[in-house]
């Protein structure tokens, strides 16, 4: 079962990366952890 945990995990991790990629890309430089 923990591979189905793993994909849990990486799927947020994914997305959040992308959105602080954003961010920093906008210069916003907000820190959201």
């Amino acid at each position: 079962m923990n591979e189905s945990i793993l994909e849990i995990e990486l799927g947020p991790d994914e997305e959040i990366s992308a959105e602080t990629a954003k961010e920093l890309s906008n210069g916003k430089g907000e820190e959201h952890e």
